[in-house]
């Protein structure tokens, strides 16, 4: 968000101030908002099952991000963000457990290990992809193409 922050495109588009404003923090925050209410349903995991709990999870996150990519007003797409933390909170809750209950004791470490590792190689893809969107596409897309990536991996 960082980096679309800054495009004109999309400030342009919500009407933000080019200093930012409390509304540019409400955008910014609202992530962190819904990390907090999702982590109020880890219970969800032993009612429902990790399985079930990340298939609808992730459906979710998908669904929360073609709303945040299509996003017509600020309200909007502020609450989709809250949607999609709200969810992949859910799904980073229930993912390492289910990995580490369903690998072989031997493999535990290391897959719990390389789970972790790919949340910072996700980062790092995301980032190369804002730029290349910032450097090499015009107008909205330039902005609205690193949302609509966030389907992909869940």
């Amino acid at each position: 968000m960082g980096s679309i922050n800054v495009i004109e495109e999309y400030q342009d588009y919500y009407h933000l101030e080019e200093g930012g404003s409390s509304t540019t923090g409400l955008v910014f925050s609202i992530w962190q908002i819904g990390q907090m209410a999702g982590a109020l349903f880890t219970w969800v995991l032993d009612w429902r099952g990790r399985k079930m709990t990340l298939v609808f999870s992730a459906l979710m996150v998908v669904l929360s991000a073609v709303f945040t990519a299509m996003a017509p007003t600020l309200p909007s797409f502020i609450g989709a963000r809250f949607l999609i933390s709200f969810f992949s909170t859910i799904q980073c809750l229930a993912a390492p457990v289910l990995l580490v209950e369903i690998a072989p004791p031997l493999h535990r470490a290391t897959v719990a290990g390389v789970y972790n590792t790919l949340y910072y190689m996700g980062s790092i893809i995301a980032t190369f992809a804002m730029y290349g969107a910032n450097l090499h596409l015009g107008g909205n897309i330039k902005w609205r193409l690193p949302l609509w990536l966030q389907i992909l991996c869940p």
